[in-house]
C-alpha cells in the first residue's frame, strides 16, 4: 500500500507538471492536494502552515507530494498545496465508515480519544479550493480544515447525540495499527491544525 500511495501522488504530479511544461498556453495556477499528515504527531500544539513537517511515512510523503507540485513554478505557474483534513459529508469519505458503527450501537473513538481530529466538511473543502484558485495571494501550502479543531472523543460524542446513539466503544491503537499499518497514523495522530492562510485572506 505504501508504494501505491507514493505512485498515485508523486508520479502523477510529475506527469502533470511535465505536461504543463509542454503547453503553449500554460495554466495560471496549479493546486495540488496534500494532507494534514504533513505535520505528524503533534499533541496539543496548534499547527499552522509555518510549522515544520513530521518524520513518519505519511509526513514524508506529503513533503515529496508538495515538492512535486511546486516544480511547476519554474514555468511561471502559481502553485498551492492544500493540506486537507479528514473530509466529512454524506455519500462518501470518513462518515461512510463511521456512521454504520453508530447505527449498530458500536460507535466510538479510535485510540484514547484525546487526539485532535482535523475535520472539514466537503462543501467547505471545495470552497477553499475555489478560493485559492482565484486568490493570487495564496501561494504554497494552505491548511484545508475547519477553524474549530476538536478531539476525536468530543467529535464522536457529538455525532452520537445527533444520531441518538451512545458513543461508548473504542478501537485501541495497536489493533488499528495491525489492520492498517503506517496509514493508521492519519487517524490516531493528534493534529490540532488551523487554517491560518485562509483566515488571513
Amino acid at each position: 500500500i505504501m508504494k501505491q500511495l507514493v505512485d498515485s501522488r508523486i508520479i502523477s504530479s510529475n506527469v502533470l507538471v511535465d505536461a504543463i511544461s509542454q503547453c503553449n498556453n500554460k495554466p495560471s495556477v496549479l493546486i495540488g492536494a496534500s494532507g494534514v499528515s504533513y505535520y505528524g504527531e503533534s499533541g496539543d500544539k496548534e499547527l499552522d502552515e509555518t510549522m515544520e513537517s513530521g518524520n513518519d511515512f505519511l509526513a514524508k510523503l506529503s513533503v515529496d507530494w508538495e515538492d512535486a507540485v511546486s516544480k511547476a513554478q519554474k514555468f511561471g505557474v502559481r502553485t498551492c498545496s492544500a493540506r486537507i483534513g479528514i473530509v466529512l459529508g454524506r455519500g462518501g469519505g470518513a462518515l461512510d465508515n463511521i456512521l454504520p458503527l453508530f447505527s449498530w450501537h458500536i460507535g466510538g473513538h479510535v485510540g484514547n480519544g484525546g487526539q485532535y481530529f482535523p475535520w472539514i466538511h466537503v462543501e467547505d473543502c471545495v470552497r477553499a479550493f475555489l478560493f485559492a484558485a482565484t486568490n493570487n495571494n495564496i501561494k504554497g501550502p494552505f491548511n484545508n480544515v475547519s477553524p474549530n479543531p476538536v478531539t476525536m472523543g468530543d467529535f464522536c460524542k457529538k455525532l452520537g447525540v445527533q444520531m441518538n446513539r451512545w458513543s461508548w466503544a473504542h478501537a485501541p491503537y495497536l489493533a488499528v495499527r495491525i489492520m492498517l499499518g503506517a496509514v493508521a497514523d492519519v487517524i490516531v495522530c493528534s493534529l490540532r491544525v488551523v487554517p491560518k492562510v485562509l483566515e488571513n485572506e
